[in-house]
């Protein structure tokens, strides 16, 4: 009886160890913080990376991952003024699992953050920085932000909301929705509609899709060039009672089921080929003419709403 029972606690000592082994190789948490920090570098396979202020002054770094530590490696490195973090494969094991990388960023300092990724999405909030994301798969989302912004994904979505700056943000395949934003913007969707709220246009913009619709609806009317396209889907421009100045364009296919729909009367119409296609083409001046304000698709209706 007794060899019985110690051969029994000696089984669930050895099963408790495994456990624990099992646990500490599954589950890891990183912490650390850094000073002096003009650049960022992020890398990584599929983690996703959430930007927030510091509360510290400093960078603040933390990642939870569900990696086995024995094929993922995590790495925080400091030269200089610049850091890098990174996570890589290690071994020949399976990489199965996840991270998160949460970076917090001192507010208003120049600072430069990029990130990269295979399979992760990014999302900065609250935040005055300088912004280059790349991801293969993952979206992107801005909220409360002001800077400059340069970034793709060749399968997600992008949300942006009071964002600020010079932003230019494709997707291959996904939607692009934004609201309350102000600055020069290209946003461009390959498969995707794009729908656009309270854009305040103080430089060359443009909203493009090749496959889906169209919306963009105005604080006021563009202080520069604005071109709104689709290759098969409608084009919507919406002024929300604004006034709109500038020498305007509308085109599309000229196919019985396509339209051209202003508020105001046009100064010109003509046809024109384009690949075998027949095209029509409005235009009017309106008050300034130096602004470029366009308007066309290949299948569709062109439309502006008063």
């Amino acid at each position: 009886m007794k060899t019985s029972n110690n051969l029994l606690v000696s089984s669930i000592l050895k099963l408790l160890l495994l456990m624990g082994f099992s646990l500490s190789l599954q589950a890891a948490d990183m912490d650390n913080q850094f000073s002096g920090i003009k650049k960022i570098t992020i890398k990584t396979i599929s983690g996703d990376l959430t930007l927030r202020p510091s509360t510290s002054g400093d960078v603040e770094v933390h990642v939870t991952s569900s990696y086995d530590e024995s094929s993922m490696e995590m790495t925080m490195d400091q030269d200089g003024d610049e850091l890098e973090l990174e996570e890589d494969s290690i071994g020949y094991g399976s990489s199965s699992g996840n991270s998160h990388w949460t970076v917090g960023v001192p507010d208003g300092m120049e600072i430069d953050v990029r990130y990269s990724s295979a399979s992760g999405g990014v999302v900065a909030r609250d935040l005055s920085i300088n912004l280059r994301a790349n991801t293969a798969s993952g979206d992107i989302e801005l909220e409360n932000f002001n800077g400059t912004v340069d970034g793709n994904t060749a399968s997600g979505d992008i949300k942006l909301e009071n964002v600020t700056g010079t932003t230019e943000l494709n997707t291959a395949s996904g939607d692009i929705d934004a609201s309350n934003i102000k600055g020069s913007l290209s946003l461009n969707t390959a498969s995707g509609d794009v729908d656009i709220k309270s854009a305040t246009l103080n430089d060359k913009s443009e909203f493009n899709s090749a496959s889906g619709d169209v919306e963009v609806s105005l604080t006021a009317s563009p202080a520069d060039d604005l071109e709104i396209s689709s290759a098969s889907g409608d084009v919507e421009l919406n002024l929300d009672g604004n006034s709109l100045q500038g020498f305007v364009t509308m085109s599309t296919k000229n196919e019985w089921n396509n339209h051209i729909k202003a508020p105001f009367e046009f100064d010109d119409e003509k046809t024109y080929q384009r690949h075998g296609q027949e095209y029509i083409e409005k235009t009017a001046t309106i008050g300034d003419p130096q602004v470029k304000i366009t308007l066309k698709t290949s299948s569709g209706n062109a439309t502006i709403n008063d």
